[in-house]
């Protein structure tokens, strides 16, 4: 696997792209998210540039593990402590500083 830091250039310059690069930014991301793991984790040196200077292709390869279309999928907690948890612990889910009233709200 490879970390990504990516470039925090924020010109308007550089978001504007041509048909071609908006092309190899689509076809890139279609391998990013390829169910099949050996594709979609095989990339060579270009794709590895292309991905460290953009952020649409850093976000899909930051968020590959993801599925919206999975039926198995019903609920993801994603565990940000770097701490391990046990089997059987409890663990809490938190929306911030929300009353129940406000989660309830349509």
């Amino acid at each position: 696997m490879f970390e990504f830091e990516g470039k925090e250039d924020d010109d308007v310059e550089d978001m504007e792209v041509g048909e071609e690069e908006a092309r190899e930014t689509h076809e890139l991301v279609r391998k990013i998210l390829d169910n099949n793991h050996l594709i979609s984790e095989s990339y060579v040196y270009e794709e590895c540039e292309q991905i460290q200077y953009s952020k649409v292709l850093q976000q899909a390869y930051q968020n590959r593990w993801y599925r919206h279309d999975n039926p198995d999928t019903y609920f993801i907690m994603l565990n940000i402590s770097h701490h391990t948890i046990k089997a059987g612990s409890e663990i809490t889910f938190s929306y911030g500083k929300r009353s129940n009233s406000f989660l309830v709200e349509k």
